[in-house]
């Protein structure tokens, strides 16, 4: 795949932006002063990808960095691997070294933004007008009426003509192109798409174009949990890195600061359920996921011994629905659908962790090995059901139902010895 190769060391070079600030008699960015109110996401992940440590990852960092050092960095990149391992934070340090027109290639060799300067300051305040984070919450906040109102389900095109494309909107205004426009601090201009999996085909397809034809000091970060529903083409044009969970031992590091003051056990438990990935162990934390274990964990146990747990498929159908009712309360918004897909797979996850940890024993015999590797096509058929519209309730109980029998020998076998 050819590679865009940079004007710098850095990897970013001031150009147009430079030569703007100059016919005006100041350096690049000085008549902007950072202000406060930008995007919450945005702020929260600049914080994290400038002032904390990032644990883990040293390959995919050592890829960025030596393109940096190199002056080799390619336009286009899709981040990829488990959701909550850390993807989009180093897309932020990653944006942060790009959009600062005084990273050297020392600094790219650390993999350090500098954390005083002007970048960082607005970074921090979520208003740095050349790095733009794209989800899908903020069609909440859009100029475009039909975006606003619209459920939070994916990432509509509007959302990319809005924050990087340009072109005419659904009620009918022109924008232009965010990302052709010149740098505001004279160093580049950096685009992240988080979630991008979420990209319609109609977005994807729109953002191919700049893909291949990118303007100067431009640079794309696609985070993706799922790198493969996006078009091959997409694919085709990106260079990709893959990010894999934490090991015990760097999630154990990172919970010494991101899982303060929590109770032992909850935390224990979050940490076996996160299985390497610091968002979803701080997800169990405030969600307080582990009260929903404690719902499930009797009818699971009967069900690994054979037994048929009455009201099983209830309880699960009843944790998904008020999980997206609450969802729908704090924002009406909300895509219900979306956070009913959210809690189905959050038990999901739940159900597959315990199969995980069971096949991890080593008192298990072979036939059990066997039934608990099974598991994990018993919740894959759960969640095809309900892709395929089957309703929650019925996706569930069909559910219960492939699990007794996965596990319908050990009943008998614990008759047989009896």
């Amino acid at each position: 795949m050819a590679k865009r190769v940079s004007k710098s060391m850095s990897g970013v070079k001031a150009g147009a932006g430079e030569s703007r600030a100059a016919a005006r008699g100041t350096q690049p960015g000085a008549d902007r002063e950072p202000q406060a109110g930008g995007d919450p996401a945005l702020i929260a992940r600049a914080r994290d990808a400038l002032d904390a440590s990032i644990i883990g990852h040293e390959r995919p960092i050592a890829a960025l960095a030596a393109a940096g050092a190199n002056g080799t960095m390619h336009h286009a990149w899709i981040f990829h691997g488990p959701s909550g391992v850390g993807k989009c934070t180093v897309a932020m340090r990653f944006a942060a070294l790009l959009a600062d027109r005084a990273t050297t290639a020392d600094d790219w060799r650390s993999f350090t933004p500098r954390r005083n300067g002007d970048c960082a300051k607005f970074m921090r305040l979520g208003t740095h007008p050349d790095i733009r984070l794209i989800r899908k919450e903020l069609a909440a906040t859009s100029a475009d009426s039909a975006l606003r109102d619209r459920k939070q389900l994916n990432l509509p095109v509007g959302l990319l003509r809005e924050h990087i494309i340009g072109g005419t909107t659904s009620d009918g205004k022109h924008l232009d192109s965010p990302a052709f426009r010149t740098s505001w601090m004279g160093g580049g201009k950096v685009f992240i798409i988080d979630e991008a999996e979420l990209l319609d085909a109609e977005g994807q397809n729109a953002l191919l174009k700049v893909l291949e034809e990118p303007p100067p000091s431009t640079w794309f970060v696609l985070v993706a949990s799922h790198a493969d529903r996006l078009l091959p083409t997409i694919r085709s044009r990106c260079q990709i890195i893959g990010f894999s969970p934490l090991s015990d031992q760097q999630m154990s590091q990172w919970a010494e600061r991101g899982l303060t003051g929590v109770d032992p056990d909850e935390r224990a438990w979050a940490m076996r359920f996160a299985a390497g990935s610091p968002g979803a162990a701080r997800a169990a934390i405030d969600e307080r996921l582990h009260d929903w274990w404690k719902s499930l964990e009797p009818h699971v146990k009967r069900l690994a011994a054979g037994e048929f747990p009455g009201g099983a498929a209830e309880v699960m159908a009843d944790l998904v629905s008020d999980y997206a009712e609450a969802a729908v309360k704090r924002d009406t918004r909300a895509s219900k659908e979306a956070a009913n897909r959210r809690a189905l797979a959050i038990i999901l996850h739940m159900l597959a962790e315990e199969a995980r940890a069971a096949m991890r024993r080593t008192d298990l015999s072979r036939e059990d090995i066997a039934r608990w590797a099974s598991v994990p096509g018993v919740l894959a058929d759960a969640e095809d059901a309900v892709d395929s519209n089957v309703n929650l309730k019925h996706a569930l109980a069909y559910l219960v139902s492939q699990w007794m029998d996965v596990f319908d020998g050990v009943h008998q076998s614990q008759g047989a010895a009896a």
